[in-house]
């Protein structure tokens, strides 16, 4: 099949400009590469062009009502998904648990309160609340307040042990790149941490905090020629306790510097925060597509104590409920899809979306929680509360990996399921060799991001057309 029949250059072209790479999962926190220039120039235009013509791309499209292929190319092979492994990730989620269930985070006091003055430690206990932030620590010290707590004689504690810790989601991903940071039980602002530079010194912008909760390697090998910067929180529980103290204090609470505990203290609950319903959680993330959230829910609903591990267990659940599928070389390192060794094929990838549209979880179809996308500019969010975009999608961006999954009202009315991947794996390993500094150059940079808009342009030709077809 030939790509350009379909649209003429200028008119994609036209679609597509003031697209990003950030918008391939709403915000450029937890995508790979988001900060690259929205402005393309003419010569990676024309190089994007000469890619598409070899780009590896695969795709199904299925007819949600009748279960039937209406067209499909390299519909077996598997490629790199991306954020679209949040797809089996959300369906064994919704499937293997409660998702009315709410995580409580906790403050214990171990003795009594006098005059304002907590006679013993407190302690603030993380239950993996993925969604808690820094709101949810300014309610807990509300109420702190209104029971006229002042201070603490003894010691301010924390227990971050009801999930395990991991330094990063996937250590071969850049260091320093936001949307790769820390798990732990307790985390807070999805565990990342943003910082400024004053005359060559970095500070927190918003909860300023010392020592800096990131760490020094990071520091150094920050882009300090941009004022602000995210970055990822490898420890995230003293940070989160951290960030509490701050508002404690700031709130005329005072207490002592945070130190972990390895098992929860008996004691008297002073104030919890209820967090969000799972269901509430998982449609968030998946909407925003953050890394940290699904990896949290994942570990908090398995149980297991690594990634691999508890992305294994939700892969077997997507196999039981879906047993009419061949997941032959299917492939989950971890729950977000945040790794180049992730496979999925596209034919595996539209059965699951169309299991999306015939399914109901708390009395919504799975599907409604795709996020809308725009027709023109193609791909672009369509954040309008009550959006009538025919178009509802779930991206996938990652070096030498794109995929672009979901469902499309046509012209017709027909309704349509369907998966387009495209990958490099050669180039992805080569990348992946790469030391940081050489994955930052300027020629390898160009090059990403003309294979990115040469799988991205097809994408589009592909999904305009099957909406006027079928």
């Amino acid at each position: 099949m030939t790509w350009t029949r379909f649209l003429s250059i200028s008119t994609l072209i036209w679609l597509l400009a003031g697209t990003s790479l950030a918008a391939s999962s709403n915000t450029d926190a937890y995508v790979e590469g988001g900060d690259i220039s929205e402005k393309a120039e003419p010569s990676l235009v024309t190089k994007a062009e000469e890619i598409r013509k070899r780009l590896r791309t695969g795709y199904v499209l299925i007819d949600i009502k009748t279960g039937a292929v209406l067209d499909a190319e390299q519909a077996r092979e598997t490629f790199i998904p991306a954020s679209v492994a949040k797809i089996p990730s959300l369906i064994a989620l919704t499937s293997l648990t409660d998702v009315t269930k709410r995580p409580k985070t906790r403050i214990i006091a171990t003795g009594p309160v006098n005059k304002g003055v907590v006679r013993g430690n407190l302690v603030l206990v993380g239950s993996g609340d993925p969604m808690f932030d820094t709101p949810a620590a300014e309610r807990i010290v509300s109420d702190l307040k209104k029971k006229g707590i002042k201070s603490i004689s003894g010691s301010f504690l924390f227990y971050d042990g009801a999930l395990p810790h991991h330094h990063a989601i996937n250590a071969k991903q850049p260091a320093d790149a936001p949307y790769n940071p820390g798990i732990s039980g307790l985390s807070i602002n999805f565990n990342r941490y943003k910082v400024a530079w004053r005359n060559g010194q970095a500070e927190g912008t918003e909860i300023p905090l010392r020592p800096l909760p990131v760490s020094s390697q990071l520091l150094e090998s920050a882009d300090t020629d941009r004022s602000r910067e995210w970055l990822p929180v490898n420890n995230p529980g003293p940070f989160a306790a951290a960030v509490f103290r701050a508002v404690a204090e700031k709130n005329g609470i005072k207490m002592s510097a945070p130190e972990r505990i390895d098992s929860i203290p008996n004691g008297t609950e002073l104030a919890s925060y209820l967090g969000d319903s799972l269901h509430t959680a998982i449609s968030r993330a998946f909407h925003y597509s953050n890394n940290m959230a699904f990896e949290m829910m994942s570990l908090s609903v398995t149980g297991e104590s690594t990634l691999e591990k508890s992305a294994s267990v939700l892969l077997s659940k997507v196999r039981d409920v879906m047993p009419h599928v061949s997941w032959t070389n299917a492939e989950l390192p971890n729950a977000s899809g945040l790794s180049s060794e992730a496979r999925m094929s596209p034919g595996q990838c539209a059965a699951m979306v169309r299991y999306m549209a015939t399914t109901r979880v708390n009395g919504k179809l799975l599907s409604t929680l795709l996020p809308s996308l725009k027709l023109i500019p193609f791909g672009k969010p369509d954040e309008l509360p009550e959006s009538s975009s025919p178009l509802h999608a779930k991206t996938g961006t990652i070096y030498y990996g794109r995929a672009l999954a979901g469902t499309i009202r046509a012209d017709s009315g027909r309704q349509l399921a369907w998966c387009i991947m495209s990958d490099d794996q050669k180039e992805r390993s080569l990348y992946d060799g790469m030391s940081m500094t050489e994955q930052r150059t300027e020629p390898v940079r160009n090059n990403v991001q003309a294979w990115l808009m040469a799988a991205k342009r097809t994408e589009a030709e592909l999904v305009l057309t099957w909406k006027s077809k079928y």
